[in-house]
């Protein structure tokens, strides 16, 4: 299988997609190199503090096979990309923020982490992280549900797959082998195609990788200090720990910054670094989970005190409290408005119409009629009782001819002028009359029942004379 040209690997990585451990994407502007450049140019005038968590006068030792990587890294960049002149300390400083050194070390003969490092679950609870959703399946990371960064250099799957490197020569690239991982991000430091040397190359270079003014500032002053000359762990061309050639508790000889220091201890015990995103390490048979345990946001190894040396404790990572939630004021609804009873006003009594009863007309009963009987003498004549007086009441109103004076000679008269209403004539009849007639009446009635009752009585008894004289 052809490799590709050295310089491939280095415009490969230039164009890569790179996010950082806690799932930013790295832009790495010219405004992120501004933001960082004060912090290159005090790291490489000497000016820049110790790093944080180092007691003073301390030195931090690096295990022998994880130096190897980034002595290896450093040999093979300055063929593949010698403008680059990237230096072995700077992968080391980036060692120490991201997992510090594979965690203590803890790698084979072939520079293989034999446990599993990830960073923190990108589930969107991390402070400064953000919400990245599984890209590999749990293949690298263990975890189904979000990705994490893996291996020493805490690289995401998406990112692994866009700038990974075989860097031990098995062809076979392991974002969680030491060699493979460190010749990775050197690659991508010198990807910026500047002199990582000097303050504005330096600061293009590390932008490339995480362009935050907080990483360089967290990588730098382990940089320096290893650059200074801080005791190492041996190490062996082939990559594997050497054996310890003093006793423990000896004093380490100095050396220049490019002949690691042989140490006493054959497992050394990096001091816990304060910064970096955070990681832990895991069982790399336990099979991927949807729900693993929680990641603390900063897990340190444990220190065991070296004679000599004072331990530091790890930092604690301070708990998120959530802020109370904040109590809406409940809402009092008004009493509801009183509705006035309407009062249904009483009926109105309507006066009851009494009807007047029109008088009651008598009407005379008809004459009886009796035969006439021959008498004996002459007789009176009897006056016709049937003759009925002239009702008074009956007289018409003489009529008045109305003339209008303007009408002329041939005015026409108006006939219904000249006529009475009967409700005229009825209102001009007095009550007087109307009793007068009525009483006229009955008394007539009256006597004609009693001459009739006294002829039927004188035509039985006594005969025509009796009815004569009562009629005289």
């Amino acid at each position: 299988m052809s490799q590709p040209r050295e310089s491939e690997h280095t415009a490969r990585a230039a164009d890569a997609t790179v996010f950082t451990a806690l799932g930013r994407t790295v832009t790495g502007g010219p405004e992120a190199v501004t933001a960082v450049l004060p912090t290159t140019t005090a790291a490489l005038d000497g000016s820049l503090p110790a790093p944080a968590g180092l007691a003073a006068g301390a030195k931090d030792q690096i295990p022998a096979r994880v130096l190897d990587s980034y002595r290896k890294a450093e040999s093979t960049l300055a063929s593949e990309s010698p403008a680059c002149k990237l230096p072995w300390w700077l992968l080391a400083g980036v060692g120490k923020v991201e997992s510090d050194h594979a965690a203590g070390g803890k790698v084979d003969d072939a520079g293989t982490t034999t446990v599993r490092i990830v960073g923190p679950r990108l589930d969107g609870t991390v402070v400064g992280g953000t919400i990245v959703r599984d890209t590999d399946k749990g293949a690298l990371d263990g975890d189904l549900s979000f990705d994490r960064g893996v291996g020493p250099m805490l690289l995401l799957p998406k990112t692994w797959q866009n700038i990974g490197r075989d860097g031990n020569g098995d062809s076979r690239p392991d974002v969680s082998n030491v060699d493979d991982a460190t010749l990775a991000v050197g690659t991508l430091l010198c990807s910026a195609d500047s002199d990582l040397t000097t303050p504005e190359g330096l600061a293009k270079g590390l932008v490339k990788f995480d362009d935050t003014p907080t990483f360089a500032s967290e990588v730098l002053p382990w940089a320096m200090h290893y650059r200074s000359g801080a005791p190492t762990a041996a190490a062996s061309s082939t990559g594997s720990a050497a054996p310890s050639t003093t006793s423990e508790g000896s004093t380490p000889a100095t050396t220049d910054e490019s002949t690691p220091t042989t140490t006493a201890s054959p497992t050394p015990n990096p001091t816990p670094t304060q910064a970096g995103p955070g990681f832990t390490t895991q069982d790399p048979s336990t099979p991927p989970s949807t729900t693993p345990p929680a990641v603390p946001a900063r897990p340190a190894p444990p220190v065991t005190p070296t004679p000599g040396r004072t331990p530091v404790p790890p930092r604690q990572t301070p708990t998120r409290t959530a802020p109370p939630p904040v109590q809406t004021p409940t809402r009092t609804a008004p009493p509801p408005a009183q509705t006035p009873t309407r009062t249904t006003p009483p009926p109105i009594q309507t006066p009851t119409r009494t009807a007047t009863q029109a008088p009651t007309r008598t009407t005379a009963p008809p004459p009886v009629h009796t035969p006439t009987r021959t008498p004996d003498r002459p007789s009176t004549p009897t006056p016709d009782r049937t003759t009925r007086t002239p009702d008074r009441t009956t007289a018409s109103t003489p009529a008045v001819a109305v003339v209008t004076p303007d009408a002329g000679p041939n005015a026409r008269v108006d006939d219904r002028q000249t006529s009475t209403p009967r409700a005229e004539r009825t209102e001009n009849s007095s009550r007087a009359e109307r009793r007068e007639r009525a009483r006229d009446r009955r008394e007539r009635n009256d006597r004609a029942d009693r001459t009739e009752r006294a002829e039927r009585r004188g035509n039985d008894a006594d005969g025509p004379d009796v009815a004569s004289d009562l009629r005289r």
